[in-house]
């Protein structure tokens, strides 16, 4: 699936870390048309308006990316995380602000979480405002969409991760699993 972010630190840290995610980048400065084409990236110019448009916003920063999504299985999350010793499993759930859930992204980055998981039904999905509020987070940190919390904590559980921290505002939730192979004390 192809979706797209925006703002220049959101694109910033995908043509860094991820670069083979980017398809396009689309800014209305010629400095940083000039910057990408420099690094091998396909780049057009086009005027703030026709920006507005396409990603009907204007808090873009002069600068949209059109990225492969990276949404991951959540088989595959799980596969991924047994090869760790200790992990931490962030799973968000009816949030719908999209500015919330890029604060939530941008600190999960920053706090070193080693997967997302969102449900697919009660919350935001993942919009150019969510990227560009999370400043990549939401780009770096492998995350899944699931369909079901519930079931999602379950299956964690099984594979031995606990109920850390549980965060819950009116309907929304933030619940943080820890695993760790040596057990709950570590």
């Amino acid at each position: 699936m192809i979706r797209k972010i925006m703002g220049k630190n959101t694109v910033e840290e995908v043509a860094t870390y991820q670069n083979k995610r980017i398809i396009s980048i689309t800014t209305s400065s010629k400095e940083l048309l000039n910057d990408y084409q420099r690094k091998g990236f396909k780049v057009k110019l086009a005027d703030k308006n026709e920006m507005n448009k396409i990603v009907q916003s204007d808090s873009h920063q002069g600068i949209i990316a059109e990225v492969l999504d990276e949404d991951v299985s959540f088989r595959t999350c799980i596969d991924q995380l047994k090869k760790k010793t200790k992990s931490v499993v962030v799973l968000l759930d009816s949030i719908q602000d999209p500015q919330n859930m890029g604060a939530i992204m941008r600190a999960c980055e920053c706090f070193g979480v080693d997967w997302i998981l969102h449900t697919k039904n009660r919350g935001t999905p993942i919009t150019p405002t969510v990227s560009k509020v999370s400043m990549g987070g939401s780009e770096i940190v492998p995350r899944s969409t699931v369909s079901n919390g519930v079931d999602a904590i379950k299956k964690l559980q099984d594979e031995g991760y606990w109920d850390s921290l549980n965060v819950s505002q009116a309907s929304a939730v933030v619940l943080a699993l820890l695993r760790s192979k040596r057990g709950r004390d570590e």
